[in-house]
């Protein structure tokens, strides 16, 4: 049976009297040609301005028709007798609260819940100052409803480590009402994707293609990285003699850092010979090869043998030490094999000391 309104003829129209919890229930059935208004803001009238704030879903500072009737059926929902919506009482009794519908029952549960917050255990009604103190208190609890775990929320030790290492992982982890730092369940459901994928690429880490020595493999990693820019810094510079041997002294470093380590109680670990190269460049030019070290048996001359041999040449041959460039032989008379060429093949063959 439809419900019978009351009405009121005021301002030249009928206006309906909503006097009883009956009356809001209905309300959904009354012709909206009836109602006065079907959109009223939410600031600048007078009515509570949070409720008004609560009312308005879409948050676009107007509540209308259907957010008004969506929340008269909420409340229709939750409470046992809607009668209590219109007595004008400034707190809600518990026993109000129908606890046979699943909101209901939770709204029971908050309603405690608050209550034991602000130490009112005992409480049998909610009042609204009661739940405006309470609410700066129930965002501290770690169980308050944000979406946010915190480390607070966790009993087991096992799953606070697991927390932890989420939070460690997570760039920048969610923040609870509270402040503190926490993870949502997007968080958690990205870091065991994460820890799964890592676990996969460990495995196949094991395969005989990326780890030839088996468990040496890793050791023997740290050891080439130990030593990896001493053996490119020498290639480098036997490259560098190679393209000039003018330049064999200096990529071999200066004869005085000797002298100052000679003068030193050295050991091998000390860190002035860490800084020397690995090896002295070599680069012979008269075999037409380039060797990294002094070949194997073969005995490395002092260069004090080197420059007195040189001289010698220089003496019996005074046509290979040309002073000038215009006084070099000619290209051709080099290619017959004249002294220059004799002399200049005698230097690059005789080992650098």
């Amino acid at each position: 049976m439809a419900h019978r309104f009351k009405f009121v003829r005021a301002g030249g129209f009928d206006q309906v009297q909503i006097t009883t919890g009956a009356d809001l229930m209905a309300l959904s059935e009354l012709d909206q040609k009836l109602w006065v208004a079907l959109a009223c803001p939410t600031t600048g009238i007078e009515f509570d301005e949070r409720t008004l704030e609560l009312l308005d879903a879409d948050k676009d500072k107007r509540i209308r028709a259907p957010e008004l009737l969506a929340a008269v059926k909420w409340l229709g929902a939750v409470l046992r007798d809607p009668d209590v919506l219109v007595e004008g009482a400034s707190e809600l009794k518990l026993s109000a609260i129908n606890e046979k519908d699943n909101e209901g029952e939770l709204l029971l549960k908050t309603a405690k819940t608050i209550l034991k917050t602000l130490g009112k255990d005992t409480a049998a009604a909610l009042s609204v100052e009661d739940a405006s103190k309470a609410s700066g208190a129930f965002d501290k609890d770690p169980f308050n409803g944000d979406g946010v775990l915190v480390a607070a929320a966790i009993e087991d030790a096992k799953l606070k480590t697991t927390f932890a290492d989420v939070l460690t992982c997570t760039a920048t982890p969610d923040k609870d009402k509270s402040g503190e730092a926490g993870a949502t369940e997007a968080t958690v459901v990205a870091f065991f994707k994460e820890v799964g994928a890592h676990a996969e690429w460990l495995e196949q880490g094991k395969t005989e293609a990326i780890r030839p020595l088996g468990d040496a493999t890793e050791a023997a990693y740290t050891a080439h990285e130990a030593v990896r820019a001493k053996i490119a810094d020498y290639f480098a510079r036997v490259k560098v003699a190679a393209y000039d041997a003018r330049a064999l002294l200096a990529v071999n470093g200066e004869e005085k850092t000797y002298l100052e380590l000679a003068a030193k109680d050295l050991d091998v670990t000390a860190a002035e010979v860490e800084k020397l190269h690995w090896r002295r460049s070599w680069w012979t030019r008269g075999c037409r090869s380039r060797r990294a070290s002094t070949p194997p048996g073969a005995r490395a001359w002092p260069r004090s043998r080197v420059r007195l041999w040189s001289r010698w040449w220089a003496r019996r041959m005074p046509s290979a030490r040309p002073t000038s460039p215009a006084s070099r032989p000619s290209s051709r008379h080099t290619r017959r094999g004249g002294p220059e060429r004799r002399a200049s093949s005698w230097r690059s063959w005789a080992p650098h000391a």
